[in-house]
């Protein structure tokens, strides 16, 4: 029950990490606009530049590591059984 208590303190940690630092980041280093619009609304040509819905570039995001585990799994075991 202890180690529960760990990592939801761990995991609240790393939550609020994650809001503070993204936000900085965000403002201060980046300089982030929502106003701005992205390069597929203000360069648009429907070949290059398209506008994508965020779900869309979830999807590839998350395909694009995805895809990579099947390859790196084989890698991996290569390497490491050789030891």
């Amino acid at each position: 029950m202890q180690a529960l208590w760990i990592l939801l303190f761990v995991a609240l940690i790393l939550w609020f990490a994650y809001r503070v630092y993204g936000t900085f980041l965000a403002r201060r280093v980046f300089q982030l606009d929502d106003a701005q619009p992205t390069p597929g609304v203000s360069q648009r040509d429907d070949v290059d530049y398209v506008p994508t819905p965020a779900l869309v570039v979830f999807g590839h995001h998350f395909a694009s590591i995805a895809g990579l585990g099947p390859l790196l799994r084989q890698w991996w075991s290569a390497c490491c059984s050789c030891g």
